[in-house]
């Protein structure tokens, strides 16, 4: 899995602004307007049309976005004949088209520090306590031993099944949190315009890093697990409308 560009905690650099794409799919289209067909012309050609598919792929995401956030009757329109678009539709309570703007990317971040927390309090849920995490094969019934030593033996055994069928309550719970986590920031890059797998690599560095940062004693295989988990995860995600 390749990590994408950013930190070491799984947060991508800021995306360029649309306005830095359209700028440079200009640039590659004089580029071609000047050139007089010589070698390495048909270079130039990709090069110019990669620019224009990246100015479409980032209005595509930010029409994804604005649909999720109330907008209505979205379009992607050409507005000179340079070929330049622009993405218009209806904001929330409003009755009249306008401009789309480009998403926050404070929506990216907020996403990211709640994916690290959740990894974290995961990580704490799976670690070991005091021998909870022994045998909890039911206990088998003592033969030959007098009703009150039978008593006896049955009161810790419950409380001991009480607190592992607690433990695995609360794992279950903080990992359902991770996993939904892992939903909402893998949705927050794919906006932005990341691939797939420049999303699950995000989200694989900002768990580990989250999940290493808690103080326990999780073990490399949970923490790899968890990893592994969310990483699937983020792929569903990110395929998901």
């Amino acid at each position: 899995m390749t990590a994408p560009r950013g930190d070491a905690a799984g947060r991508p650099a800021s995306p360029a602004s649309l306005e830095t794409l359209h700028a440079r799919a200009d640039a590659h289209a004089r580029a071609i307007a000047t050139d007089q067909r010589v070698p390495g012309a048909q270079g130039a050609d990709e090069a110019a049309w990669t620019a224009h598919a990246v100015v479409l792929d980032r209005l595509a995401a930010n029409r994804r976005h604005a649909e999720a956030h109330g907008w209505t009757s979205c379009a992607i329109e050409r507005v000179s004949s340079g070929g330049r678009f622009e993405l218009f539709g209806v904001p929330p309570g409003s009755a009249l088209r306008a401009p789309v703007p480009e998403p926050a990317a404070e929506d990216r971040d907020v996403a990211w520090r709640a994916l690290r927390r959740a990894a974290a309090a995961c990580a704490a849920a799976f670690a070991p306590r005091g021998g909870q995490d022994g045998d909890r094969r039911a206990p088998s019934t003592p033969q030959g031993s007098a009703a009150r030593d039978q008593t006896r033996e049955r009161l810790p055994r419950a409380g001991e099944r009480a607190g592992w069928r607690a433990q695995d309550a609360a794992r279950d719970a903080a990992h359902t949190v991770l996993l939904t986590a892992v939903s909402v920031y893998t949705r927050a890059l794919r906006v932005e315009g990341c691939s797939a797998r420049r999303a699950a690599g995000a989200v694989a560095l900002a768990v580990h890093a989250g999940a290493g940062s808690a103080s326990s004693t999780l073990d490399t295989a949970s923490l790899a697990r968890l990893v592994h988990d969310a990483g699937c995860r983020s792929v569903e995600a990110y395929y998901t409308r």
